[in-house]
């Protein structure tokens, strides 16, 4: 077997310690809050919206609500709660 085909340690570059303040401040600092909010209300959002179309059926069709439908509801009340609490960062 061939050394030339091994991997030598001076080709790998040396162990570097934290970056500085600066080189922190030079890297891009994107942002996704703003998008990921508003991703995240509108789903809420059309998830209430299904929600309601399945009570507004089961209202139709002179069906009573019943265990499920009441953990559903409950469920999506807590939702935009906490949203809001966590969008507060």
């Amino acid at each position: 077997m061939s050394t030339n085909s091994l991997a030598k340690p001076e080709q790998f570059a040396a162990p570097v310690g934290p970056p500085t303040p600066e080189q922190l401040a030079a890297l891009p600092h994107d942002n996704a809050g703003p998008k990921l909010n508003a991703v995240v209300w509108f789903l809420t959002i059309l998830s209430g919206f299904f929600l309601g179309l399945r009570v507004y059926c089961k209202h139709l069709r002179h069906k009573g609500l019943w265990w499920d439908d009441f953990i559903l509801i409950a469920a999506w009340v807590r939702v935009p709660a906490q949203i809001d609490i966590d969008c507060q960062c």
